[in-house]
């Protein structure tokens, strides 16, 4: 099977980077193509589409394309995606358009598929894949040192909740902090962070924390999160999940965090269910899976031949590809506040040092 990888990058640490390390653990082929210009050719088994925030109609016409193809695509929903289709009209046209299609969607939770189902797409859950997930990997006993670990990459810190991580460092100068995807030097003024900007062993650094905290403005887990739990660490999050301590506001965080070094063990329940559902090898056939149930289908083979013909004119069009307007923060309403915060990433910064 030789499987098309569009919208995100090989990096090694995003969803299609793992859904790529799955496929290929199986024999089968994998190529990325940011905007799926290749997608109608020979030899193309599936498409993965991770996609957000569209600026004009590129992807929409290629992955179309792919559709009158006869190749089936399947679309992976994550919470900065949700968020984009819910607030940002353009993306949500481009998903209604897709689904209309014949691309079969799926999600994490069943939480998104209701948002999605609100929008009037249908979509399934499918099991977070992750290598790191997986009963296999060796538990490490809890640091002495009480250490949370915080992602804030420096592209969405305000969408992670960056904040409140930066209210918790001021509230807790005891309390050592490690914070990933930051720019390094953020933080030089908090004598209690490590700041780690990019790192390919996040295995390394949640063995090294006691607690994740997970404060994400689209209130959906993240992978992280269940790696955590996975090598027995307990999770702070604004999510409801199974195993996890539920705080929803910065005073129930600071309640839940002092519960913890009151009274802390190894969060053995959250690794057992974890490794117990969300085991990396089952994972992955699932995810294989998808692809062999959407190839042998034929899901596409009736698309009419309109469909086809104005595939045809919006991908070759003499015009170029049609460009969507921006979304103007000040225009969002107040619910959209995830939104904002992905188009103005750089709106909060680390302030003041650490008593």
């Amino acid at each position: 099977m030789h499987i098309a990888f569009v919208g995100e990058t090989d990096d090694g640490l995003s969803p299609s980077a793992h859904h790529a390390m799955a496929l290929r653990s199986a024999g089968w082929q994998v190529t990325f193509d940011h905007l799926g210009e290749r997608l109608a050719g020979p030899h193309l088994d599936g498409v993965h589409l991770i996609t957000h925030g569209q600026s004009d109609d590129r992807l929409m016409c290629n992955v179309l394309a792919a559709r009158s193809a006869q190749i089936p695509v399947l679309r992976f929903w994550t919470g900065p995606d949700l968020v984009w289709a819910e607030f940002h009209e353009p993306s949500r046209m481009v998903a209604q358009a897709l689904a209309h299609a014949g691309v079969c969607q799926y999600c994490r939770t069943e939480s998104a598929r209701e948002r999605l189902a609100a929008l009037s797409i249908a979509a399934e859950t499918a099991p977070i894949v992750s290598a790191h997930l997986s009963a296999g990997t060796q538990p490490h006993p809890l640091p002495q040192q009480f250490t949370a670990l915080c992602h804030l990459p420096s592209s969405r810190r305000e969408f992670c909740g960056g904040a409140v991580i930066d209210s918790l460092i001021r509230w807790l100068p005891r309390v050592r902090f490690i914070v990933l995807g930051d720019r390094l030097g953020d933080y030089s003024a908090f004598k209690n962070v490590e700041s780690l900007g990019l790192t390919d062993n996040v295995v390394r650094q949640i063995q090294r924390s006691t607690v994740a905290l997970h404060a994400r403005l689209d209130r959906e887990p993240s992978r992280l999160m269940l790696e955590s739990l996975a090598l027995g660490r307990h999770v702070i999050a604004n999510c409801p999940w199974p195993h996890c301590h539920f705080a929803d506001s910065l005073d129930k965080i600071l309640a839940a965090v002092r519960a913890l070094q009151r009274d802390l063990t190894f969060n053995l329940a959250g690794r057992e269910a974890v490794c117990r559902e969300h085991d990396y090898a089952a994972a992955a056939c699932r995810l294989r899976g998808m692809f062999e149930q959407a190839a042998s289908a034929g899901i596409g083979a009736n698309l009419p031949a309109a469909w086809q013909a104005s595939v045809a004119a919006c991908r070759f069009s003499s015009l170029g590809p049609k460009t969507f307007p921006p979304s103007d923060p000040a225009s969002l309403p107040p619910q959209a506040d995830a939104l904002r915060a992905l188009i103005q990433p750089r709106a909060a910064q680390p302030q003041g040092a650490s008593a």
